[in-house]
């Protein structure tokens, strides 16, 4: 794996709220350039994949890299990967599609699935927090 040490995951990279920048992996950093580079190239390596007709399903930061020559993701841990009738059996719930959960144990993955976690795992990188844990400041008032 000597081809991956420097490579640090996404999340050992993306925005740190508490700091209010990126933070660091060695001598690796994003800065906001960089980050909306790598979400544009993230969808392209995405769509590349649906285009040979796989579908990741499991997605999650710790399964993407970033490799910081190319400032390209290098998907990692794909032994659940969708290809035809094969279906991927894992999920990171805290990136999965509502539509999934709907699915219940009979899961099928589409890439609008993917694409719906992967701008999930985007929106983390450069906010900080998950998008479904974000509460505006100060809370809006309650629905009557």
């Amino acid at each position: 794996m000597k081809f991956f040490e420097d490579c640090p995951t996404l999340n050992d990279i993306g925005f740190d709220l508490s700091m209010q920048k990126f933070k660091s992996s060695g001598s690796v950093a994003l800065d906001d350039d960089k980050a909306v580079k790598l979400i544009y190239n993230t969808f392209n390596v995405v769509d590349k994949l649906h285009t040979a007709r796989i579908i990741l399903g499991d997605i999650n930061p710790s399964n993407l890299l970033y490799n910081p020559k190319s400032n390209d993701p290098i998907i990692i841990d794909i032994d659940s990967v969708q290809i035809g009738q094969f279906k991927c059996l894992v999920c990171s719930p805290e990136y999965i599609d509502p539509l999934i959960q709907q699915q219940g144990k009979n899961i099928t993955y589409s890439e609008e699935n993917d694409i719906f976690s992967i701008a999930c795992i985007c929106f983390q990188l450069i906010i900080g927090k998950n998008p479904f844990w974000v509460l505006t400041d100060p809370l809006p008032p309650p629905v009557t």
